[in-house]
């Protein structure tokens, strides 16, 4: 469901049958809370599944505007293997669990879960690689006896602006680690339009911030807050400010299923840090 139309339409039939329940991706969930509230369609769900990304906690805190006691619960699937691991309602936002029967190497350069397939007896061991940047051992409040992670992005992500590296998932969980941020989108401003992810001329950042009225605010602190935890942009920001900016404003989504895009090319970018255009 992309549309708001679609959600409007169902939603007396949805208050009739008593559903409490929503899951998808944190983008379509998102969607899903402004209509309901933007609508005032009056649809307050229970709990929430979200998978298929990192559930912000400008999203999480929109989806409690629909219910103040609404539950999350999270899988983290990987193209590579499928369900990887779960998150309970009394996990940290963005914590998972490893399924049991499953073990993770990580290291800066990769990551493999060796997986126990079969019957109990004598199970063969599979061993994948995985495609994900993950944090792990992470602590977990719900204190349960089995190994926590947290998947910060792809690892084939990265993009040169000057004499640094930079992913290009930290930098949207950088500027989205605020409950006044729903996503965020880096802009790749490229030296050569044929090599997006190779040098950069210029870098931006475009945040949806969660309330309509936003403002130049948004843009100001998002950028201390990236500057401060990334320190190369900082130095580099120091040096030549029109190499990083910030911008508010929709993000560029795929229109079958409303993931955000990680990352799009531009020519350039207006001096305004502040785009104001819907928000």
């Amino acid at each position: 469901m992309t549309e708001a139309g679609d959600l409007i339409g169902l939603a007396p039939s949805l208050a009739r049958i008593g559903v409490n329940a929503v899951a998808g991706y944190p983008e379509m969930l998102a969607f899903f809370a402004r209509t309901v509230l933007g609508n005032r369609l009056g649809l307050r769900p229970r709990l929430v599944i979200w998978t298929g990304g990192n559930l912000t906690s400008g999203c999480a805190a929109l989806l409690r505007e629909l219910n103040p006691e609404l539950e999350f619960w999270s899988v983290y699937s990987s193209s590579e293997a499928g369900g990887v691991a779960f998150g309970f309602p009394d996990c940290a936002l963005g914590v998972h669990h490893l399924w049991p029967g499953q073990i993770l190497e990580l290291t800066a350069e990769r990551c493999c879960l060796t997986r126990a397939v079969g019957l109990p007896a004598g199970r063969p061991l599979l061993r994948l690689p995985l495609g994900d940047r993950i944090e792990g051992p992470v602590t977990c409040p719900c204190a349960r006896d089995l190994p926590a992670l947290r998947v910060q992005g792809r690892l084939n992500d990265m993009v040169r602006l000057y004499d640094a590296v930079f992913s290009v998932d930290s930098l949207r969980l950088a500027a989205t680690d605020s409950p006044e941020v729903i996503g965020a989108q880096v802009i790749l401003v490229p030296e050569d339009l044929d090599d997006p992810y190779g040098p950069q001329r210029s870098l931006g950042v475009r945040v949806d911030p969660r309330t309509a009225v936003a403002g130049r605010g948004v843009a100001d602190r998002t950028r201390a807050r990236m500057t401060t935890q990334h320190a190369a942009l900082r130095a580099i920001s120091e040096r030549s400010p029109e190499a990083f900016w910030i911008e508010c404003g929709p993000l560029e989504q795929l229109s079958d299923c409303l993931k955000t895009k990680p990352a799009v090319v531009s020519r350039g970018h207006a001096p305004d840090l502040w785009s104001g255009k819907g928000h």
